[in-house]
């Protein structure tokens, strides 16, 4: 078995079960209910170069997903957020520029990283998102609540297909990763920016392919739990 380069940034899954043991109803790795259906998510856009070729596979596909997006990113391509909406995808905030934010304080969080892309989404998008999902996990059970206390959730991934990793992992490894550890309202951790993501793009396909195959429905992560997507 080859080695695998350590997942130096984030969180233990341990850690991950715990906090979802705990903050039930704030927090969620997946889904809550017994249906087949799966629920993609993409972070770290929009991206000019892979965000518009990952909306052209899912629309060939008549899928929907949840893009959790970075403030920085969203003043920089709004065109490309707004024509995310308008294929009937949803947002969530990823924070202003993808910070670890855990070790800031609850409110430093909140003004300086969350309300401060919520702001962004309003001016740029017109709405305020109710779904946040932390960079590399990161997230202290008080920011948890203070962040459920403003109206929103906490959507962490019960599937990481490690995507980011351009070092260790190839298309191949990728539709593994997907595939391999399929379960009923999984949540599927993918990436649309910043680096290379030629993998993410030539993977796709062959997950979307498996999960229909297996008579699972695509949907997205509001639809998943239960909530709506803006504040």
């Amino acid at each position: 078995m080859r080695e695998l380069h350590p997942i130096w940034d984030q969180v233990l899954i341990s850690e991950f079960a715990r906090q979802a043991s705990v903050k039930k109803g704030k927090y969620f790795l997946e889904g809550h209910t017994q249906h087949k259906k799966v629920a993609l998510t993409f972070d770290d856009g929009p991206s000019q170069t892979y965000t518009p070729q990952v909306l052209a596979i899912l629309a060939r596909h008549g899928v929907k997903a949840t893009f959790f997006i970075t403030g920085v990113n969203l003043q920089a391509y709004p065109q490309i957020a707004k024509d995310t909406l308008a294929a009937g995808h949803v947002l969530g905030n990823h924070s202003y520029a993808h910070g670890h934010n855990a070790l800031l304080t609850v409110q430093q969080r909140w003004k300086n990283s969350i309300e401060r892309t919520n702001q962004i989404f309003e001016e740029e998008l017109n709405f305020r998102p109710r779904l946040i999902r932390p960079p590399y996990g990161e997230v202290t059970d008080e920011q948890v609540d203070f962040i459920y206390d403003q109206g929103m959730q906490t959507i962490m991934w019960s599937i990481d297909t490690r995507d980011w990793d351009t070092q260790d992992f190839n298309s191949v490894d990728i539709i593994n990763a997907a595939t391999n550890n399929i379960h009923q309202e999984a949540i599927i951790l993918m990436h649309d920016a910043p680096q290379n993501r030629e993998n993410t793009i030539n993977s796709l396909e062959s997950i979307i392919d498996f999960y229909k195959n297996n008579d699972y429905e695509f949907v997205t992560v509001d639809e998943l739990i239960g909530v709506s997507a803006v504040l």
